[in-house]
């Protein structure tokens, strides 16, 4: 008998539940108020000593650019960043996203679940009061519409939904059951309306959804809601497993998805929770305009609604579905609605999908431009958003993308700040007369807020977050796409400089990463707008109180860290100090010198498809990646203290700047450990007299753009002196024929031995000290005839800060 047709049960209906007697006045889902406070879950004690095993290193992650960090003579679009969340018991195999993709740095889901609660959950999950939750999706599931569905008796009767045993065995007899129970729902609440918008109920139990990580299996969430609309797409066909193919189901075309568990196991919170998490960090990197993502837990007694967004999460308490159906009903039709900005997306980002392939072919980002006028800006779809992995924080996205009118092209980000943290643009519009720093076109500094996704009193922990979008003006590409010797060294040299214009205008940028440096003006003659800083979430103002800076040891990558930042949060910890001192600029000069080794120590030289690379230093520089803050700094000695030696092809200008550089950040080292490790001074002293250091003019940044300006001279003069038949890196191809604006290209290593004149001694003739790795290339990466050839060190000096140290300290003692 059809449900139509069935005789009505109305004797057993339930009293309708609170905030659903109201239909007409019921409050929008975003600006409902707490019926009363929720309260907090302890995660176990066990779990969090599992937790801090995990590797911090894998909290850090970029997506949809090339992981890999290559540098290729024809690569060009810009990749503008701006900076992983499953079970701490070891169930089937998954994995994270580390700071750079391979197959050797394949996690366990184990690691991972360890890693996401470890960074977006915390110690504590906030459980928000039901009585809130019955207040959700009123709108979208009136009352009186569900006393019409519910009195069927093929749907509820008795005060139980038909169907679901009252004691399942096994969770598979559950998937059946609840499969047809929501199928029921979503049909009646959410039909296909508008064109191009469906919703459809999937059992994906046996459904391996790949992930981000193309070489990871996927994991399977029970119940999918396939989505179809203006921010959905099919996944695509070479990156689906074949179960996915038989359902063209993704985590591109999913509304929400659904996990079913045995009602007894539903006190394992923490486990669910991780395992959920793992399926909404999936949603968020496959759907950039994302806001928030909302699951349930659903078992055959009770239903549970887990909420994540840059702020973290919330769950519901556990809601009995057979005594409440209505609130069962809501969630299931607001978490499947058809409405996207129910849903949790930004509507003011669009696609179009072409109806044939589910593909997304053009898209719209609506954003001010320079006259102050909202416009909708065309996104380029040959270059996918860039997306920062973690749920919980900045949560960036970075869309590159075309003025309509102008057809300028531009890159438009997308951030959620701290509502207590300056803006990104407030800095952006100081530093506009700074070459070297990125030109600001337009911003909007509250697109939205993570509090009107919550209860009023959402609970201590809660750190309310504002999305701010703001649209900068296009630039060549990342710094790892440099085409030359010297393009790389003048994008520093001009990063640099920014770097020192802003502090002496009091900014201090804090996150000097591989990301946040962009090769900027091609030609080689536009001093001071070759490289350009961006990504200012992190930046503070220098004369800011230090008791007012955040002491967030997450500020910024930990393998682009200096060793004094990594240094100070074990012994001020020790020492019971209220934190470490701030980052200063010296501790930025020396995340500067991180990124310079990596590049030139991993590039090696060109080849036909790009550069040859030293997996061995990408090893090293791996080992920087781990969650203790000493052993990182460690691997970092590695770098500083002992020699470096570069491939052949960077020449010895090259080599001369290295060791320069090498030097500097050892004496900056010193000079700070010696304030740092004194047992004759106490700590408040300790701490004033780092910042006192922090805030001072010491000269580096002047000694450096000298040394760079030499190199580049130095980098002139060789290719000048190449010879005429020597084969040219190849150039973009947007380029081509500018010869004016190219930058010279670099000799190669044979040639560079027959300019040579007068051999120098080699920096790898110092002895390593006894059980440190030599970092000296392999003999076989540089040609036979001059494994004899010798290197200069640059007679540059700058300030030695640890006399004037020592000075200060024996004259306060």
């Amino acid at each position: 008998m059809s449900p139509s047709t069935e005789k009505s049960d109305s004797s057993a209906q339930p009293a309708p539940s609170l905030a659903s007697t109201d239909d007409l006045q019921a409050p929008d889902p975003h600006d409902e108020s707490p019926i009363g406070p929720g309260h907090f879950i302890d995660l176990p004690k066990e779990d969090m000593a599992l937790l801090l095993e995990a590797e911090s290193g894998l909290l850090a992650a970029d997506h949809n650019v090339d992981p890999g960090l290559t540098a290729t003579p024809g690569r060009g679009d810009p990749q503008t960043p701006t900076k992983h969340a499953e079970s701490l018991k070891p169930l089937t195999q998954n994995t994270s996203t580390p700071f750079r993709a391979s197959s050797q740095n394949q996690t366990s889901k184990h690691e991972e679940m360890k890693t996401i609660i470890h960074a977006e959950l915390g110690p504590k999950v906030y459980a928000v009061n039901p009585r809130w939750v019955a207040t959700l999706y009123c709108r979208q599931a009136p009352v009186k519409k569900i006393m019409k569905f519910l009195n069927h008796k093929s749907r509820y009767s008795l005060k139980r939904w038909k169907g679901l045993p009252e004691s399942p065995r096994l969770e598979e007899d559950l998937y059946n059951p609840l499969h047809k129970i929501i199928s029921d729902i979503v049909r009646e609440f959410n039909p296909s309306g508008a064109l191009g918008v469906t919703r459809e109920v999937l059992d994906t139990h046996e459904t391996h959804l790949r992930h981000d990580n193309v070489a990871h299996p996927g994991t399977k969430p029970d119940i999918s809601i396939k989505a179809t609309g203006a921010s959905f797409e099919s996944p695509h066909p070479r990156r689906m497993s074949p179960s996915q193919s038989a359902l063209g189901v993704g985590w591109s075309n999913v509304a929400a998805v659904f996990e079913v568990k045995l009602d007894v196991m539903k006190g394992s919170e923490t486990d669910h929770l991780k395992q959920i998490a793992g399926y909404c960090r999936q949603i968020f990197i496959h759907q950039p305009n994302r806001t928030f993502v909302r699951c349930l837990l659903i078992t055959e007694e009770h239903v549970q609604l887990v909420h994540f967004d840059r702020s973290g999460v919330y769950i519901s308490p556990f809601i009995n579905i057979h005594k409440d159906p209505y609130t069962f009903v809501r969630l299931v039709v607001g978490l499947s609605s058809c409405d996207e900005d129910v849903l949790g997306l930004d509507t003011t980002v669009s696609w179009t999908v072409d109806p044939e392939t589910g593909r997304k072919v053009s898209g719209l980002v609506k954003a001010p431009d320079a006259s102050g006028a909202l416009v909708d800006y065309e996104i380029s779809m040959a270059s996918p958003p860039f997306i920062r992995a973690a749920i919980r924080g900045r949560g960036t996205v970075c869309y590159r993308a075309v003025h309509p009118q102008t057809k300028a092209e531009v890159l438009i980000k997308d951030s959620w700040r701290s509502d207590t943290r300056t803006p990104e643009s407030t800095y952006l519009k100081d530093g506009q007369e700074i070459d070297g720093v990125v030109r600001l076109l337009a911003f909007d500094d509250n697109c939205g807020e993570t509090r009107v996704f919550r209860p009023e009193h959402a609970g201590s922990d809660f750190h309310n977050r504002i999305k701010s979008r703001i649209v900068m003006e296009h630039c060549t590409g990342p710094i790892d796409t440099f085409t030359s010797r010297f393009q790389l060294i003048a994008a520093f040299r001009d990063a640099i400089q920014a770097h020192y214009k802003l502090m002496l205008k009091g900014i201090l940028h804090r996150d000097i990463s591989i990301r946040n440096i962009l090769l900027g003006d091609p030609n080689p003659e536009r001093i001071g707008r070759r490289g350009i800083l961006i990504d200012f979430d992190m930046a503070i103002w220098i004369l800011r109180p230090p008791e007012s800076i955040a002491k967030d040891p997450r500020s910024g990558s930990q393998r682009w860290q200096s060793r004094a930042l990594l240094r100070n949060r074990k012994a001020f910890a020790l020492e019971k100090a209220p934190g470490p001192p701030p980052a200063d600029h010296l501790d930025d000069l020396e995340s500067f010198f991180y990124i310079f080794c990596f590049l030139v120590g991993v590039f090696t030289g060109p080849e036909k498809e790009g550069y040859s690379r030293d997996p061995r230093v990408e090893e090293i520089f791996a080992r920087m990646d781990v969650a203790d803050p000493e052993s990182a700094a460690g691997a970092k000695d590695n770098i500083v203290v002992h020699p470096f030696e570069l491939s052949d092809w960077w020449g010895e200008p090259c080599q001369g700047l290295i060791e320069m550089y090498q030097l500097m950040v050892q004496t900056i080292e010193k000079t700070k450990g010696k304030i740092r490790n004194s047992a004759k001074t106490t700590v408040d002293e300790k701490l004033k007299q780092l910042e006192k250091l922090g805030r001072e003019e010491t000269g580096h940044h002047k000694t450096l753009i000298a040394a760079f300006d030499q190199t580049l001279e130095e980098i002139k003069s060789e290719d000048l002196k190449r010879n005429a038949n020597a084969t040219p890196l190849a150039w973009p191809e947007d380029l081509q024929g500018e010869t004016s604006n190219r930058p010279p290209t670099s000799p190669s290593p044979a040639e560079r031995t027959r300019n040579r004149h007068t051999p120098i001694a080699t920096a790898s003739s110092i002895t390593p000290q006894e059980g440190r790795r030599n970092l000296k290339r392999p003999s076989n990466t540089i040609p036979e005839e001059v494994l004899n050839a010798k290197r200069k060190v640059r007679n540059v000096r700058w300030t030695d800060l640890s006399d004037q140290a020592g000075a200060e300290n024996d004259e306060e003692e």
